[in-house]
């Protein structure tokens, strides 16, 4: 598990994402969007990317002067083998670890409960500075849905990016529902 996230994390932290004044509520039309065991009810500024190979993993993608990603996969893990809280200090350090090796620097660092949909479990929300001086917010989310673990990375600098993940994960519903 280990590898993975620290691949994950290691393109989402080389990111350096412009803001802008785009609002977190969802406008327009509302898309629907099947994965493999939940159906994704998304704002229309959001795209899906093709989930990668087989794997229950999915890239969502808003335009601002850049492209924002939050990616969400499964991790091969099953929820009565491991929990959020019992993987959170393994998960942090397989984050921040690549980070420092890098030269970035953690300005800040808030863990708190994440409680959105069927979706349960910890983020952490990080305020970085890269070696070049540029700052951006990362969120790392490790979640259950009672039958898995599930990881998610935002990369971002606008603070109302979070609130499209939130909407993501509320509105998510599982297939046949």
């Amino acid at each position: 598990m280990k590898c993975s996230i620290m691949g994950i994390t290691l393109v989402l932290a080389s990111l350096c994402i412009s803001s802008s004044n785009l609002r977190a509520e969802p406008e327009g039309e509302i898309n629907r969007y099947e994965g493999m065991s939940y159906t994704f009810y998304l704002p229309d500024q959001i795209e899906v990317a093709k989930p990668f190979s087989n794997a229950e993993m999915y890239s969502f993608e808003w335009k601002k002067n850049d492209r924002v990603f939050f990616v969400l996969y499964v991790t091969p893990v099953s929820v009565t083998a491991a929990t959020p809280e019992s993987m959170i200090d393994e998960f942090e350090n397989a984050y921040e670890e690549p980070i420092t090796t890098m030269g970035t620097q953690i300005i800040s660092k808030e863990r708190k409960p994440l409680e959105r949909g069927v979706f349960s479990g910890i983020e952490v929300a990080y305020k970085i500075k890269t070696k070049d001086g540029e700052e951006s917010l990362q969120h790392t989310l490790l979640l259950t849905d009672g039958v898995h673990l599930w990881n998610g990375l935002l990369a971002t600098t606008d603070t109302n990016d979070i609130e499209r993940v939130y909407y993501i994960l509320e509105n998510a519903k599982k297939m046949g529902e």
